[in-house]
């Protein structure tokens, strides 16, 4: 998980029992760098195993969509719409679907 959050996430996601679903949860307060810098996303993949499949998920078009792919990274659009992305759902719980289809795009 990376969000532009307070140190405190892990915590909140642990709360809400979020933290089953997450390798790590890294934070723009933890690393000093906010999406969507690239440097957000490249500190996060460096810790990640080469093997690893890695898509960004997250709310914001700009932020989290644009600075994903802007690095290489596949991203969904979640909670919102927006003409210029590709893969996006209005709810979180459509992420599958569109990961089950993304040989699509």
């Amino acid at each position: 998980m990376l969000s532009n959050h307070v140190p405190e996430l892990s915590e909140l996601a642990s709360a809400l029992g979020l933290d089953g679903h997450c390798e790590a949860i890294y934070t723009s307060a933890a690393t000093g760098v906010e999406k969507p810098h690239p440097e957000a996303f490249r500190r996060v993949v460096a810790t990640l195993p080469v093997w690893a499949t890695v898509w960004m998920v997250g709310d914001n078009p700009d932020a989290d969509v644009r600075g994903a792919e802007a690095v290489g990274l596949p991203a969904i659009l979640v909670r919102n719409v927006s003409e210029a992305t590709v893969r996006q759902c209005t709810q979180s719980s459509g992420v599958v679907e569109v990961l089950l289809n993304q040989h699509d795009v």
